[in-house]
This record gives structure tokens, C-alpha cells and sequence, in this order.
């Protein structure tokens, strides 16, 4: 379909999202930024051994990329892997650009969901369509949630579950 062919083309470039993904881990776990060459390696083992989020994601994007080459299996195999480290859930249709900061597990994001750069999800975050229609919300750039926030619409202006809209700019 032509959807999703829109759709691998939107995805970021593994090196170019992971660069951005472990600046934003590194600024806010150690309040320094990423070494270049090898000490980015190192940085890369360090954040993968001490946040499960970080290790989650970068497999999230290794996933996108083996998917986008149309890779099969591995991909399912990398999302059950992520499910089980981080009790994270990234459908492979979500477009993530670059710089997403997962303050921790429990988040599910699902259907045609697109999140702008350098955005925040707290846990028990869930992003994704609402009923038979397969799009979803598109988070902006810096946004940030706040913990249990829900947000199954085209905006997520739409009031949750809790009666509140958790989304802040």
C-alpha cells in the first residue's frame, strides 16, 4: 500500500536517531554530552546496561530499520524482546524522529502515530488509534507527558480516560 510505503520513507536513519536518542539520555542521565568515535560506543554500552528504556529503544529503531528493509522475523522477535526488557510496545508504523526521552517502561504506541523530536513519555503512557481507524495522534516537537496519560485520537487535545488531557508543551 501506499501508506506504508509514506511511511518507511518518514522514518528516520538508524545512526542519525540513535545519535539523537542518546544526546537526550546522556543530557539528562549525566548532564554532559555524547564523546565522539569510540567514547560514542562506550556511551552507547553505558546507556544500554543502565536503562532499560534506552536498550528498548535502540532496538525499536533497529526493528524499524530491519522492517523498512523488509527483513522478516528478526523484527518480531526485537519487539517481544522489547516487550519483555522494558514492557515497551512501538508498533512498526509509528514514525519516532529522533531525540524521544522514555523516562521509563510501560509504554504502548500503536497504529499511525507520529512523535516530532526531542519529545518526553512518561510511563504508563499509552499512544494509539481509537476503534477501527488505523491513525493515530501526532505528538510536536518537545512536548512531554506526564505519567498514566493516554491519548488515542487524531489530537490529544481529546480528553482521556481520567477525564484530562496529560499532554503539556
Amino acid at each position: 500500500m501506499a501508506v506504508f510505503g509514506e511511511i518507511r520513507a518518514a522514518q528516520p536513519r538508524f545512526a542519525t536517531a540513535v545519535r539523537g536518542d542518546a544526546r537526550v539520555f546522556m543530557v539528562e542521565r549525566y548532564d554532559r554530552e555524547p564523546r565522539r568515535g569510540v567514547g560514542f560506543l562506550l556511551d552507547l554500552a553505558r546507556l544500554a546496561w543502565e536503562t532499560d528504556t534506552f536498550l528498548a529503544l535502540l532496538l525499536y529503531r533497529l526493528r524499524v530499520r530491519l522492517i523498512v528493509r523488509r527483513i522478516p522475523i528478526l523484527p518480531g522477535v526485537l519487539h517481544r524482546v522489547c516487550i519483555f526488557l522494558a514492557q515497551m510496545s512501538f508498533g512498526g508504523d509509528a514514525v519516532v524522529q529522533p531525540g524521544l526521552h522514555l523516562l521509563h517502561g510501560q509504554v504502548v504506541i500503536d497504529g499511525l502515530v507520529k512523535i516530532g523530536p526531542f519529545a518526553t513519555i512518561a510511563p504508563w503512557v499509552t499512544l494509539g488509534r481509537k476503534g477501527p481507524a488505523f491513525e493515530g495522534p501526532s505528538i510536536g516537537s518537545h512536548a512531554s507527558s506526564r505519567t498514566s496519560a493516554c491519548c488515542r485520537a487524531r489530537s490529544c487535545r481529546e480528553t482521556c480516560a481520567a477525564g484530562v488531557t496529560r499532554w503539556r508543551r
